[in-house]
């Protein structure tokens, strides 16, 4: 069985019709998140600003984690809002509250009525316990792939990796593009990633719909993606 996933990534992109962008809006916007979210330095940019966080309250930093410093960012450009948690030490009720909060702001202060496409991207590691490497455990079980079988390419590969579309349907609007491959950082480890695109417009009357939207782009990784893969990992066959 694969180890619990760990979300290491959360990025959101609110995308709304093109609005004027000013300065005293931003900075007010900017204002109430810091009170709310802990949002610290103000960054102004051509198309609006980016605003960073300090670190998240009861949060120590990790020396020995593989994912690096913790980057927390909230950006606003004409027709978007872009929210990142890059190598995260949230909590994914955390990540939901803060989208929400983001949005709610938004439509008070930059008077936004609605937005457009909500787009999720959610990104974990797993490790395999009956194999030495991801990369040995996805050629060797999950592909089958023989050594043999590998000569035609004339060189060694190291990054193995698989790719998933799953499309809207009538009973599932969004649409989720799943990437599972070899950790970099960690070749132990997989790298797990659904990207899920939400084209529904969520007014400004309906904002935890963009939580649920984080939460439906993140149980599929840690529930359906990592249940497909986990049958996988069992001991080879002598």
């Amino acid at each position: 069985m694969l180890s619990e996933p760990r979300t290491i990534n959360y990025l959101s992109e609110l995308i709304h019709v093109p609005i004027s962008v000013q300065v005293e809006n931003l900075r007010l916007a900017y204002s109430k998140l810091c009170e709310k979210e802990g949002y610290e330095n103000f960054i102004r940019t051509a198309d609006g600003c980016r605003i960073e966080a300090g670190r998240i309250e009861g949060q120590v930093p990790d020396k020995n984690s593989l994912q690096g410093e913790q980057i927390s960012s909230l950006t606003f450009k004409k027709d978007r809002i872009q929210i990142v948690e890059e190598n995260n030490r949230m909590s994914l009720e955390q990540y939901r509250s803060r989208v929400e909060s983001v949005a709610q702001v938004a439509t008070e202060v930059l008077k936004i009525p609605l937005f457009l496409v909500h787009q999720t991207t959610v990104r974990a590691i797993t490790t395999p316990n009956c194999y030495k490497s991801a990369g040995e455990f996805l050629s060797d079980n999950l592909f089958k792939i023989q050594a043999s079988e590998i000569q035609p390419l004339g060189r060694p590969t190291s990054v193995v990796g698989l790719r998933l579309l799953f499309p809207p349907t009538q009973n599932e609007p969004s649409k989720f593009n799943v990437r599972v491959e070899t950790y970099l950082k960690e070749p132990r480890s997989l790298y797990l990633e659904n990207v899920a695109t939400f084209q529904q417009p969520t007014p400004a009357q309906s904002l935890s719909l963009l939580g649920d939207h984080v939460e439906k782009a993140a149980n599929f990784v840690s529930n359906n993606l990592w249940t497909f893969l986990t049958q996988y990992d069992i001991p080879k066959q002598p």
